[in-house]
């Protein structure tokens, strides 16, 4: 029997699916600016952020709309809550886009450690890239495995975050007192940053999913936890 909630549910499930295409193109369209040094794609980037921004607001609106006129059974709320949060998570992974535009749109001569810090910011964006086109087919599936995974993932994002901090704060304690820091050497720090902060983002994201899979909330923690018990 088909309940006339279920159409209401496959359109927020669309839109959240749509909003997850439009943040990982933002990611690969940041990717190629900051690669490139590409000023106007910089700037298509902090002019499509309002699109983002205006489709999290649909889902809000629709998603409180069906909780409130269709009385969701609890499953559904579920549903319901998870994209609601999701859809949050991903505006906000989003924004970081518009910072990598940033980035590019100053344009600070670089040193050789920033250099160095570049080859791997642009493999913290191939991460976040990668998450999110995982925790996208976790939510969408309803797989946990899957969201499991991005929480792997990330894993492997905060020890390339620790590299860079690393080599950047070699450079900090290499400056001999008095000689300015080169601004360029202060923006990857806020670069890689915001990278190390996406993944936490998606990692949200996966929580989500466990949460709508096995109806409570788990931390990173509680989700190793899971894994570990052979819980299913």
């Amino acid at each position: 029997m088909v309940r006339i909630i279920d159409e209401h549910l496959n359109i927020v499930v669309e839109k959240i699916s749509k909003l997850f295409d439009m943040t990982t193109n933002a990611f690969e369209e940041a990717l190629i600016a900051f690669e490139t040094d590409n000023r106007k794609k910089a700037l298509k980037i902090t002019k499509n952020d309002a699109k983002i921004n205006e489709m999290e607001e649909e889902i809000n609106e629709d998603t409180i709309r069906v909780i409130t006129l269709q009385a969701p059974v609890a499953s559904d709320l579920r549903l319901l809550i998870a994209s609601l949060k999701i859809a949050g998570q991903l505006e906000r992974i989003a924004d970081y886009t518009v910072n990598i535009a940033d980035h590019v749109l100053i344009g600070e001569e670089e040193d050789e450690t920033t250099t160095a810090v570049d080859k791997n910011i642009s493999e913290m964006i191939k991460y976040v890239v990668e998450m999110l086109r995982v925790a996208k087919t976790a939510y969408l599936d309803q797989d946990i495995y899957l969201a499991k995974q991005v929480i792997d993932m990330d894993n492997n994002l905060d020890k390339i975050y620790t590299k860079s901090i690393n080599k950047l704060a070699k450079t900090v304690g290499d400056t001999m007192d008095g000689e300015e820091l080169p601004e360029a050497n202060l923006n990857s720090v806020l670069m890689v940053k915001y990278m190390e902060r996406a993944g936490d983002h998606v990692t949200n994201i996966a929580e989500q999913i466990f949460y709508l899979v096995k109806g409570r909330n788990y931390d990173i923690h509680h989700v190793s936890t899971l894994f570990d018990n052979g819980e299913d």
